[in-house]
C-alpha cells in the first residue's frame, strides 16, 4: 500500500461480516447459482417454524446495495424483522448479484445489464422453491422503487402467488427521471 507517497508493508487478518443474530428469528446464509455467478441469499424465519413455508423475497431498488446486512440499510432491516417475527414462512431481504459475500465471484453489481439482474432474481427464487421447507406455491415478492418494475417481469418466468409493489414507477424510466412531482407527463 502507499500512503503519502510511502510504501507501506505488512500483514493484515481480516474478519468475516458480522451476521445477524436475534432470540426469535433464525438466520441462513447461503447463495444460489445464477447465469452472473453466485448470489447471496440470506433466508430468516420465525424460530420452531415448520413444514412447508411460504416464501416472501424481496427485490429493492436501483443502486449497489445489500439490504440482508443490518448496519447499511436500517429501515429495510427493520422492515425485513417485522416480517419475519410475525409470519411463519421464510424471508429473503434482497438479492442483489455481484454484492456481499459474492462480490468478485460474479458479476460486479454496477456492471448488470437490466435482463441479467431480473434473471438472476428468477433463478434465485427458482432455486430457493426448490428447499424441503418452501411452500413452492407460496411465493410472494415485495419489490421496492425498481424491484417493483422487476417483480412482475420475474413472475412471468416463475410463478409466484402474489406481488407488493411500492415506491415504484409507472411512466417510463426517463420520464421518471426528469418529471417533477405534478408536472404532466412529457407525451403529447
Amino acid at each position: 500500500m502507499i500512503r503519502d507517497k510511502k510504501v507501506i508493508k505488512g500483514n493484515a487478518v481480516f474478519s468475516s461480516f458480522p451476521e445477524e443474530t436475534y432470540s426469535d428469528i433464525s438466520m441462513e446464509y447461503t447463495s444460489s447459482t445464477t447465469a452472473v455467478g453466485p448470489q447471496r441469499i440470506v433466508l430468516s424465519k420465525r424460530v420452531n417454524s415448520e413444514g412447508k413455508l411460504p416464501l416472501i423475497v424481496f427485490i429493492g431498488g436501483i443502486g449497489c446495495y445489500s439490504p440482508g446486512y443490518s448496519i447499511l440499510i436500517q429501515a429495510e432491516v427493520k422492515f425485513s424483522y417485522s416480517i419475519s417475527s410475525a409470519d411463519p414462512g421464510l424471508y429473503v431481504p434482497g438479492l442483489k448479484a455481484g454484492m456481499g459475500d459474492n462480490a468478485g465471484l460474479s458479476t460486479p453489481c454496477e456492471a448488470l445489464r437490466f435482463m441479467e439482474e431480473s434473471n438472476s432474481y428468477v433463478a434465485s427464487i427458482r432455486a430457493l422453491k426448490n428447499r424441503a421447507d418452501v411452500d413452492s406455491n407460496a411465493v410472494f415478492i415485495i419489490g421496492h422503487s425498481m424491484g417493483g418494475v422487476f417483480a412482475p417481469l420475474v413472475s412471468q418466468q416463475t410463478k409466484v402467488k402474489g406481488i407488493i409493489a411500492y415506491g415504484t414507477i409507472g411512466s417510463n424510466f426517463i420520464e421518471y427521471l426528469w418529471l417533477k412531482p405534478g408536472e404532466p407527463s412529457l407525451k403529447p
